[in-house]
């Protein structure tokens, strides 16, 4: 929830999991784990 919460609340702003994982006090490797289904969903767009 922390992460969806983030995402949410910068919707318009492009992010990093790095900022995620900062801004949230998550490990990078856990953002990661639950970016990934939100990713393979649709629900969140990854940009390269």
């Amino acid at each position: 929830m922390t992460v969806l919460k983030n995402l949410i609340e910068n919707q318009n702003e492009p992010t990093y999991l790095s900022g995620i994982a900062e801004a949230t006090g998550l490990s990078h490797s856990s953002v990661s784990r639950v970016i990934a289904p939100l990713v393979s969903s649709g629900v969140v767009q990854e940009k390269c």
